[in-house]
């Protein structure tokens, strides 16, 4: 059984909050947010070189999310819905069968 949307993360939206699917063209937002090192202090997520690495990343996971597979990655990026600031990334690991493996946060400190 494959989830919803045979890999592909969509699009969610609330008053306050906006996810979008995670893909490149997120890195240039997003990547001062990720340099900040203290983000590092617990999750397992290693820090970009350049924001051209992190596109080049992200633009993997978008692909490695379609077909049939054993897992699936979901990645959104966060932003706020009043002003339209980019807050961080979220992602999950997905097994076939619908069972979260792992799923993750990476915000601004400032957020």
């Amino acid at each position: 059984m494959e989830p919803r949307g045979h890999g592909r993360a969509h699009r969610h939206a609330t008053p306050r909050l906006r996810l979008w699917p995670l893909g490149p063209e997120h890195a240039e937002a997003l990547f001062p947010l990720l340099r900040q090192a203290r983000i590092y202090d617990w999750i397992s997520m290693r820090q970009s070189e350049s924001v051209s690495a992190l596109a080049r990343r992200w633009g993997e996971f978008r692909l490695q999310g379609t077909g049939e597979r054993e897992e699936y990655f979901f990645g959104w990026a966060a932003q706020r819905a009043g002003d339209g600031a980019w807050l961080g990334a979220l992602d999950a690991d997905v097994r076939a069968d619908g069972v979260a493996v792992n799923v993750g946060y990476c915000f601004g400190p400032e957020h």
